[in-house]
């Protein structure tokens, strides 16, 4: 069969669910608590370092802070690519970011004002800090102790760098689901029961002229944890919109959290999408939760590609030097070879490249 002849392309991929740099214990109790400066500075060094010797083309992170006021109101992937710049002495990282959560205490309390319903947040503050009104907060869900004292803040998400050689032409950040009343919404935040997870897209200028007619699309997603239902909801979601672009090449990064739903089978189920061999079937091998048990126990965290990229190497980075959040880091080299694409099928990919999509 005849093939047309196309530069290989090798990409080294990183996915790592940070933690918003909140290090590797189990911050889940104390997760709008105001973090320790220098706990956060030592492990945004922690997660830099490990950057710059795995040296990736692409780094997806999920769980960034960005002007979170648990996180100082620093942004965690714009200071991440300058530290792995001043390690290696290079240029820094093209740098994305896209929210999973938006909790503005401020915002919150202008738009009640608006209503004249301002009295609300000092009222439920008040009622918060007050210990003989825990049974409210019992009966919302909400645990005492988990708001930062004064304002609140939090915006956090996830985050795609790729290095200066390759450039991020196009840039698509949506949220799996409608926002719901922005009261509810908050409260559901602090209950941890909503947290509007989404996916960012990046398009990537792989190789000149070729990456205009076969794009490569990054994709860095990230799945509700605590409610089941809404987790496959966002499979759902997801493998209909990989049927989308299918004439462009994708890489798939993300925190699945998959705990037995099937989740990411169903995931690599898709048919222009597919996964390195045994990666379902090795639990042991590439289990990436939690980092404070050994061994780890749960395949939360992946990366897959669709159907004419090689996955040539995947690797679970399990060295105690590697344990920066409470997830380990995967790594996967992955290949464009359009050697392996059928004249036939590589010209339906550019014809199909060239419709609006």
């Amino acid at each position: 069969m005849a093939l047309i002849k196309v530069p290989e392309v090798k990409l080294r991929i990183m996915s790592l669910n940070t933690q918003y740099c909140a290090g590797s214990k189990d911050d889940e109790g104390d997760f709008m608590k105001k973090k320790d400066k220098k706990e956060l500075d030592h492990n945004k060094q922690k997660i830099a370092e490990l950057i710059a010797e795995i040296n990736p083309d692409i780094v997806c992170m999920q769980e960034v802070d960005k002007c979170s006021n648990r996180s100082h109101f620093e942004d965690q992937g714009e200071d991440i690519r300058r530290r792995v710049a001043r390690i290696t002495n290079q240029d820094r990282y093209n740098y994305e970011f896209g929210s999973c959560i938006d909790l503005d205490q401020k915002k919150m309390q202008e738009l009640l004002d608006r209503y004249k319903l301002g009295f609300l947040v000092p009222a439920i503050r008040k009622y918060y800090e007050d210990k003989k009104y825990a049974w409210i907060f019992e009966k919302a869900d909400v645990e005492l102790g988990m708001l930062s004292p004064g304002e609140v803040k939090l915006h956090f998400g996830n985050a795609i760098l790729t290095r200066p050689g390759l450039p991020i032409k196009e840039v698509k950040h949506e949220f799996f689901f409608r926002p719901s009343a922005i009261l509810i919404m908050y409260l559901n935040i602090i209950r941890r029961k909503d947290e509007r997870k989404s996916y960012l897209r990046c398009k990537i200028d792989y190789f000149p002229k070729v990456a205009e007619k076969i794009p490569l699309y990054v994709i860095n997603t990230h799945f509700e944890n605590n409610d089941p239902k809404k987790r496959i909801e966002q499979t759902n979601i997801l493998y209909e919109k990989l049927h989308k672009r299918s004439g462009a090449h994708k890489i798939l990064c993300g925190d699945f959290n998959d705990k037995g739903e099937g989740v990411l089978e169903k995931i690599i189920s898709h048919p222009n999408i597919k996964c390195y061999p045994g990666l379902l079937d090795d639990m042991k091998k590439f289990a990436t939760y939690p980092t404070w048990k050994a061994p780890p126990d749960e395949v939360f965290d992946a990366i897959l590609a669709s159907q004419f990229l090689e996955i040539d190497s995947y690797e679970v980075l399990t060295d105690d030097r590697y344990k920066v959040s409470d997830h380990y880091a995967v790594v996967a080299d992955i290949r464009i070879n359009h050697d392996l694409v059928p004249r036939n099928i590589l010209k339906q990919m550019l014809t199909k490249s060239e419709q609006k999509q």
